[in-house]
């Protein structure tokens, strides 16, 4: 399958939480890995794949992590810039964000070792740019782009670049 590609309205959509008793997609589960399993990649999100619900994968202490409705529930109020690329947009193209600097984040792992550093579900308490990456996937699922500072002639420039890209394979 795919990437979805910016300007792809599904990017935009705010994804939604998936119930308890509700199994995850097979085929959602085996793209991710197969997307997680690329040295470039450090996270993705289901909605970077198609599907408009609330699963990330995070690279974290050396593990691929897939957690269901991640969500920030405490940060730092110290914050840093990160520069950040996107599968979603063009190879190229990187963004300057302002991200804190440390976050705590639940959600229900669905993947990963459960052993060393990485708990079986429920808190992660990450910094640096594990916290950009976990902010980063996160305003994937509630339909906010890394894009979202630029100007409107920016953004046209890279749309008509994402449409060659996929026009093109």
């Amino acid at each position: 399958m795919p990437l979805v590609k910016y300007p792809d309205p599904r990017l935009r959509v705010v994804s939604r939480r998936i119930d308890e008793c509700e199994n995850v997609s097979l085929e959602l589960i085996g793209e991710i890995l197969f997307w997680m399993k690329h040295p470039h990649v450090q996270s993705i999100s289901a909605p970077q794949l198609g599907f408009s619900v609330r699963v990330i994968a995070i690279k974290w202490a050396s593990e691929h992590l897939i957690l269901i409705n991640p969500e920030i529930v405490k940060h730092s109020d110290q914050t840093f810039s990160s520069i950040e690329g996107c599968l979603s947009f063009p190879g190229d193209v990187f963004y300057g964000m302002t991200r804190w600097k440390q976050v705590k984040v639940t959600g229900k792992l669905l993947w990963g070792v459960r052993g060393g550093d990485t708990p079986p579900s429920g808190t992660y308490k990450v910094h640096g740019l594990e916290a950009a990456s976990f902010q980063h996937e996160i305003d994937h699922l509630d339909g906010l782009l890394i894009s979202r500072g630029l100007s409107t002639r920016r953004l046209s420039i890279v749309g008509r670049a994402g449409k060659r890209r996929a026009a093109h394979g």
